[in-house]
């Protein structure tokens, strides 16, 4: 089914809908409101960069993959874009699923059809610039999603030179990738994140960015968000499973010294090298904006997920 959405009543995890029913669900919504509207002039700033005046003939086709953080700001960027600015949209394709999980301690309101969740989705402004998003982890159907975008994505700048959108998008793209944003997500730990990074980085950033194969189109503009902080009550923030459900805590921590998956990309991942634009999160002290109820992971909306999302439309939209 197709159908333009809205976060704006909603706390929103996994794109699926919760209610409020306590005072501390309260509270984090309302830090994560007034978060948004403290940096409204951010979002304002980004959409009039991308679509204001004449400048939303720049059209661009964007790709993005990751698991249900990324997709956080795709909600995020086609929310703001009806809400703020509702002419620059011209078709927005969201395949809701029938059902859609609700996660333990929340309440909630929607668990299936319109305004539940979704994998792929894709969205058309005024002036032709595309968003597709297409999960490669986290809670998706297999037949409309990629695990293995990657390799994917390394075979065909080995036999091409170019990337392509794959056949996972909800609407066809109507050319060739401009832009390429990549994380790998919080499905991975450990070494097993490092690898993911590493392949990201030496089979499609540095590669793609070097390859003389590729004649016919410029290369897409390749930009890696850094995976958002956990703020769980582990001496690290990131989720444990066996010390949170050792120790109790269902609330997150305000703020944590570091992000260690985060660390990792930075170590990694170069400007110039192997990456156009290493997007920072920026989040370590955004804990009481999560939400929370084992979630220590996604974000309420509107909120942080918004201003990231700005800040990426601004970058795509830069030169």
């Amino acid at each position: 089914e197709t159908s333009i959405f809205s976060t704006w009543h909603f706390v929103r995890v996994f794109s699926g809908a919760f209610l409020e029913r306590s005072d501390a669900d309260r509270a984090r919504t309302t830090t994560s409101r007034d978060y948004y509207f403290e940096n409204l002039n951010v979002v304002h700033r980004a959409f009039w960069k991308a679509f204001g005046s004449k400048n939303h003939l720049r059209k661009k086709r964007i790709f993005m993959i990751g698991d249900s953080l990324t997709r956080q700001l795709f909600i995020a960027l086609v929310c703001n874009a009806f809400e703020l600015h509702n002419a620059i949209l011209d078709h927005v394709v969201v395949p809701w699923k029938d059902s859609w999980p609700c996660v333990s301690g929340h309440a909630c309101t929607i668990r299936g059809g319109n305004h539940s969740g979704f994998d792929a989705a894709s969205a058309i402004f005024r002036g032709g610039t595309e968003l597709h998003f297409v999960p490669h982890h986290g809670w998706r159907d297999r037949n409309t999603s990629e695990e293995h975008a990657l390799e994917r994505l390394s075979e065909e700048i080995r036999n091409t030179g170019m990337v392509t959108f794959g056949k996972k998008t909800a609407l066809p793209p109507g050319g060739p990738v401009d832009v390429l944003a990549y994380n790998v997500g919080v499905h991975f730990d450990g070494q097993n994140f490092r690898d993911e990074v590493d392949f990201f980085a030496n089979k499609v950033g540095f590669p793609l960015m070097n390859n003389e194969l590729n004649n016919t189109h410029s290369r897409p503009q390749i930009i890696y968000t850094t995976t958002p902080t956990q703020h769980f009550h582990t001496p690290n923030g990131v989720f444990n499973k066996e010390i949170v459900k050792k120790g109790g805590f269902w609330n997150c921590m305000d703020r944590v010294e570091s992000n260690p998956r985060a660390d990792v990309e930075k170590k990694i991942l170069s400007p110039g090298v192997n990456v156009d634009v290493l997007l920072d999160y920026d989040d370590l002290d955004k804990g009481v904006m999560h939400v929370g109820k084992s979630d220590c992971s996604h974000y309420c909306m509107p909120g942080v997920p918004d201003i990231v999302a700005a800040r990426l439309l601004d970058v795509i939209f830069a030169t």
